[in-house]
């Protein structure tokens, strides 16, 4: 009997929320041989861009993508003891950004290309992505692609365990971050001034300046900014000992993106504030690229009320859940305009971020109570501290595959007798909560199965084709959702002489979606192999 394995996976592959690579060293003893191989990975770039519009291999951009190459080596020795002796997995146990692994071969390139239908029905060539699928090694060497499949700031998580001769085994995980690498560069600019003010009363006006991503720009050796008064003779404007008069310009700096300056009019009428800056963040050599922003202020005798100083107006922040996206959140104020939050004292969880503008965002990874304090500047220069306590539970959802983990299912084709058999399938994905206690089960659940850019919706009592990532449906497969809705079905058979296509590794992209509003999506792997008697 001669057996047919194609383990293509040729699909888009997501990160289990719920399942991964374990992450330490195998050694369970027993081996006949206890040295270990010794792994040296080594990832091309080092850091990777986020995927925010879900694009496929061949899309990326530039350093959308990253190159891993890994060595492994028993004493002096490249590993090399077979067939398939690298086994490569996501770890989302570690990641908090969904991922694929593709196939990369730099000598045979088609061997890592696959057809897919397009949009419009025509085939299209596109890298094979993998999914917890061993490969070979060459003289120790062996090589996988990384990306990130959709957006998301973090670090994907993977797994590479090598069996050396006589079953010597090693574990390692490794992180690859996923994030904007800020330019550094003064893209934008804003001018933060009051509506009206009083004359012969000082005002203050603030203007921010940030990357292409938010961040705060400085430029510590040179002046990075000028602001231009006009409006009203003999107004008065500049920083701490660097002053203009009407008509001319003042340059200065900012400190954590942020620079503040007096205004002192004499009389009424209207003021222009404007204020520019260069893409390069060095106005010393003029301006190249130039970045501008204006306000406008009038100056009246009216009474004004004296502005409120900013108040940062709660203490509370929402509670998160390892590996699931915190929901953004903006930490409100009264009083004046904020300019910018920082983080003054504390520590934020691991994975989550504070924006200039005060929205915590991010996907903590690790569980424990976090306490840390927030610093809200205003317009008129005043300040407010909070501190907050964000506890961090391990919880959420994870689906329970066990079933799937069995032997491939495996039709015969027998060429000698002419006799075909065919396999009865039963398979059940069972939801569950990773945490019980933090984090219980709450219905009502809706399903979903993603077939390339067509979303099915799983319903109880209705059963629906099974559908690959790639879009190609599985002939005689089905999944009903079961009472309850806590677990989905997988019933049918397999036979011989079925398309070619349908002997191969699938990705079964599966969604839930709990009474909180929470989704957990996650790949479901299903192997179909073909055994042929020769006759």
């Amino acid at each position: 009997m001669k057996k047919f394995t194609l383990l293509t996976l040729a699909s888009i592959l997501l990160v289990a929320c719920g399942g991964g690579g374990g992450g330490h060293d195998a050694d369970d003893g027993g081996f006949q041989n206890p040295i270990k191989p010794e792994l040296n990975i080594s990832v091309t770039p080092d850091t990777i861009l986020p995927n925010p519009n879900g694009l496929r291999y061949e899309e990326l951009p530039p350093n959308g993508s990253a190159l891993v190459e890994v060595y492994a080596r028993q004493g002096n020795i490249g590993v090399e003891n077979g067939d398939k002796e690298m086994r490569v997995s996501i770890n989302d146990a570690i990641g908090t950004v969904k991922g694929a692994i593709y196939c990369f071969d730099a000598d045979k390139a088609d061997k890592c290309l696959t057809e897919i239908n397009g949009p419009n029905g025509e085939k299209i060539k596109v890298r094979k992505a993998l999914g917890g699928v061993s490969l070979d090694l060459a003289a120790g060497r062996g090589f996988f692609a990384i990306a990130p499949f959709e957006n998301g700031v973090g670090d994907i998580g993977i797994n590479i365990t090598v069996m050396g001769p006589d079953n010597a085994t090693v574990s390692k995980d490794i992180l690859i971050p996923v994030k904007y690498n800020s330019s550094g560069k003064a893209y934008n600019i804003e001018v933060f001034a009051p509506s009206a003010i009083n004359p012969g009363r000082a005002s203050t006006v603030a203007v921010v300046i940030t990357d292409e991503f938010g961040n705060p720009v400085d430029n510590p050796e040179n002046d990075n900014l000028m602001v231009t008064l006009t409006g009203i003779p003999g107004t008065v404007i500049g920083f701490s000992g660097n002053t203009a008069m009407n008509g001319a310009s003042v340059s200065g700096k900012t400190v954590n993106g942020v620079a503040k300056l007096s205004v002192l009019a004499e009389r009424t009428g209207i003021l222009t504030v404007n204020a520019r800056t260069d893409i390069d963040g060095d106005i010393s050599n003029g301006f190249q690229s130039p970045r501008v922003d204006d306000a406008i202020i009038t100056v009246t005798n009216d009474y004004i009320p004296p502005s409120q100083p900013i108040k940062i107006s709660t203490d509370k922040v929402p509670d998160g859940v390892v590996g699931i996206d915190y929901t953004d959140f903006s930490i409100p104020t009264v009083g004046v305009e904020p300019v910018n939050f920082i983080l003054s004292d504390g520590a934020l969880p691991p994975g989550m971020a504070l924006s200039s503008e005060g929205v915590l965002n991010g996907i903590p990874t690790i569980k424990g109570d976090y306490t840390f304090t927030v610093r809200v500047t205003g317009t008129d220069n005043s300040q407010d501290e909070q501190v907050f306590v964000m506890k961090v539970v391990k919880g959420g959802l994870t689906f329970d595959t066990s079933s799937f983990s069995s032997d491939p299912i495996t039709p015969i084709l027998n060429l000698k007798t002419g006799i075909d058999t065919c396999i009865n399938v039963a398979k059940t994905i069972k939801l569950k909560a990773v945490n019980e206690q933090e984090y219980p089960l709450t219905p009502p659940f809706s399903w979903k199965m993603d077939g390339y850019n067509v979303e099915i919706a799983l319903k109880e009592g209705k059963a629906e084709p099974v559908v690959n990532a790639n879009g190609l449906r599985i002939p005689d497969l089905e999944f009903t959702v079961s009472p309850g809705s806590t677990q989905v079905v997988m019933n049918g058979k397999v036979c011989a002489r079925e398309d070619a296509a349908v002997y191969s590794g699938h990705a079964i992209i599966l969604s839930v979606t709990d009474g909180n509003g929470f989704t957990f999506e996650s790949i479901v792997p299903l192997i179909i192999n073909l055994d042929v008697v020769e006759p």
